[in-house]
C-alpha cells in the first residue's frame, strides 16, 4: 500500500486545537468530515484512510495528572497496516519520515521511548521511535506503533510533562534516548522545554536489564530515525584511571568493541580470556589502528541480541574492576548526534545506556 504522510499530517495540522476540549476537536474534526464514532475502546473518527481509522485519546483517571485542563490528549491515524518482522517496520517509519522531514524539514526533538513504557499504548516490541515536530503548545508526531507507523496530533503539554514526571521517578528503570535540536528550525518552538537529566546506576544487575532493552532495540530506532552511531564509553579502571574501554557503533548493523585500555590496570585483559566470552580478536588495520582488541559480530539491526550483548558488557566491566555502573561515560561529544543530509546537531539524553558526558 502507498503511504503517503504529508496530505494526513496537513489536514491534522489544520485542526489547531487550543483548549483541547472535546467539544472543541468534535467540531475542528467533523468539518474536516470526520465521522466521531464512540466504541468500546474510546472514540474513533471515520476519516476514510486506507490504513484504517483515527483514534481519539481522551483524558483518564491514570493520566490526569499529566494535564493541565486539556480534555483530549491526542488524535491518533494510522498510516500503515505493515505485515512482517522488524525490517518491514523499520522501513516503514523511515518512509513516512522522509516525507515528512521534506515537507517540515527537520524535526526538532527525535528519540525512543521505552518499549514497555510509553505515553502511548502499544509500543512494539522491536522499538518505538519517534519524531516530533513542536510549535509550541502544539505537536505533531511520528511514531512506531504496533500494526506500523501512526502520526498523532497533539497537545505539547500532557505529553513532556508525563516524558519527565516519568523518567524523574523511575529510578532509571526507563529505557530508550532523547534528541533534542541544538538550532531553530523552521518548524519548532523548543522553547520552555524541560527535559529530565539522565540516572545512573549503582547495581550491575539491574544495570544489566536496562542495558539488555537499549541495545536489543537501539540499532533498529536508530535506522528508522536515519541515524548511525559511533561512540564509546570511559571506564574507571582500577589502576589505570578512566581509559575507554567499550566502543558501540550502532546503525543498520551493531558492533560493540572493546579496547586494549580496558587490560592497562590491575587485570591483564588476556586473563580474562575474551575469546572465551564471546568477543572476538581484532585483526583489521583500521580496529588495530584505533587500538580495538575485540569486538562482537556485526549484527544486522533486526537480528540484535540485546541480552546476550549486555551481559558480555557487564560481566567485562565487572572483571576489569569498574565499581559501578556509574563509573561508565561517554567519551568526549559522545552526547552530540549530527544526523546527516543536512540535518542538525542534536543533544542526546542516553536514558537507556544510563551514561551522561566525560566529566
Amino acid at each position: 500500500m502507498e503511504q503517503r504522510a504529508l496530505p494526513v499530517a496537513e489536514r491534522l495540522l489544520s485542526l489547531r486545537p487550543v483548549s483541547w476540549s472535546e467539544e472543541e476537536v468534535r467540531t475542528g474534526t467533523a468539518g474536516l468530515g470526520w465521522e466521531w464514532v464512540a466504541t468500546e475502546r474510546g472514540v474513533s473518527l471515520s476519516t476514510g484512510h486506507p490504513a484504517g481509522d483515527a483514534r481519539l485519546t481522551r483524558v483518564e483517571s491514570y493520566n490526569v495528572d499529566y494535564t493541565d485542563g486539556e480534555e483530549v490528549l491526542g488524535l491518533h491515524q494510522p498510516l500503515e497496516v505493515v505485515e512482517g518482522g522488524t525490517r518491514e517496520h523499520v522501513e516503514a517509519f523511515r518512509r513516512a519520515f522522509g516525507e515528512l522531514r521534506e515537507g517540515y524539514g527537520h524535526p526538532g526533538v527525535m528519540g525512543a521511548y521505552d518499549t514497555l513504557a510509553s505515553h502511548f499504548s502499544g509500543s512494539p516490541s522491536w522499538g518505538a521511535p519517534f519524531a516530533r515536530w513542536r510549535d509550541g503548545e502544539l505537536s505533531l508526531e511520528l511514531r512506531a506503533a504496533l500494526t506500523g507507523p501512526v502520526l498523532t496530533l497533539l497537545p505539547s503539554g500532557p505529553l513532556e510533562s508525563w516524558y519527565r514526571r516519568s523518567y524523574e521517578n523511575c529510578d532509571g528503570r526507563m529505557s530508550g534516548f532523547l534528541a533534542i535540536a541544538l538550532e531553530p528550525l523552521p518548524f519548532g518552538d523548543l522553547s520552555g522545554m524541560t527535559m529530565p537529566g539522565v540516572n545512573r546506576h549503582e547495581d550491575w544487575k539491574e544495570y544489566a536489564r536496562l542495558l539488555s532493552a537499549s541495545l536489543g532495540t537501539m540499532a533498529a530506532e536508530m535506522t528508522a530515525l536515519g541515524l548511525e552511531r559511533s561512540f564509546g564509553l570511559h571506564g574507571r579502571v582500577p589502576g589505570a584511571g578512566g581509559p575507554w574501554v567499550f566502543g558501540f557503533d550502532i546503525g543498520e548493523t551493531m558492533r560493540l568493541a572493546l579496547y586494549a585500555a580496558a587490560g592497562e590496570g590491575e587485570v591483564d585483559l588476556e586473563d580474562l580470556e575474551p575469546e572465551e566470552r564471546g568477543w572476538i580478536r581484532a585483526t583489521a588495520p583500521e580496529d588495530l589502528e584505533y587500538e580495538i582488541a575485540f569486538h562482537t559480530e556485526p549484527t544486522p539491526y533486526d537480528e540484535v541480541n540485546g541480552t546476550r550483548l549486555a551481559m558480555m558488557v557487564m560481566e567485562m566491566a565487572e572483571d576489569l574492576g569498574i565499581p559501578f555502573p556509574s563509573d561508565l561515560s561517554l567519551t568526549d561529544w559522545a552526547d552530540r548526534v549530527q544526523g546527516g543530509d543536512g540535518r542538525p546537531e542534536y543533544h542526546l539524553y542516553h536514558h537507556g545506556l544510563g551514561v551522561i558526558g566525560n566529566p
